[in-house]
């Protein structure tokens, strides 16, 4: 037969246990953000932008230095899509890894574009570049597509 527990100190240690133990069992850490579908959209757009420009420069085989004026455009609007991309994510906490990936959108925008500028684009500069962006446009949308199962929350904390 079990004996009741008559110590006081000893029942209180239990009761708090119990309950720290039940706190514990009902609060979830996330560590990673909800899926967002503007950043799957956005990163799509860039995506099917920058293969439209990269696919213009196999079929014309060369751009030359001095025709960056004329796709002065193009980089500008990849500019402003990449910024308001990295708003976005850096406005939602824990999103670390997608951060980084859009900084290094932004890398290799840069260096596409100061390739131009310098010493024009050739065929195989684009194919080079086709594979550095879709790299990084997959390691994105791969991370996002993964988020869908991560539950939404209704508060944020930075």
């Amino acid at each position: 037969m079990r004996r009741p527990i008559t110590n006081a100190p000893t029942a209180v240690c239990a009761l708090l246990f119990f309950f720290c133990s039940l706190l514990v069992a009902c609060t979830s850490v996330q560590l990673i953000p909800p899926y967002d579908s503007n950043i799957d959209k956005n990163v799509t757009a860039l995506q099917s932008d920058t293969e439209t420009f990269l696919v213009k420069v196999v079929r014309l085989e060369k751009l030359e230095p001095g025709t960056y004026k004329d796709y002065a455009d193009f980089y500008d609007k990849e500019k402003v899509a990449v910024s308001g991309l990295q708003v976005r994510v850096e406005a939602v906490s824990q999103n670390t890894l997608t951060s980084g990936q859009v900084n290094t959108l932004s890398e290799t925008y840069a260096a596409l574009e100061k390739r131009h500028k310098e010493k024009g684009l050739n065929v195989e500069d684009a194919y080079e570049y086709e594979k550095a962006f879709n790299r990084i446009f997959e390691a994105i949308l791969t991370l996002e597509v993964a988020k869908k199962g991560v539950p939404a929350t209704t508060g944020s904390s930075k």
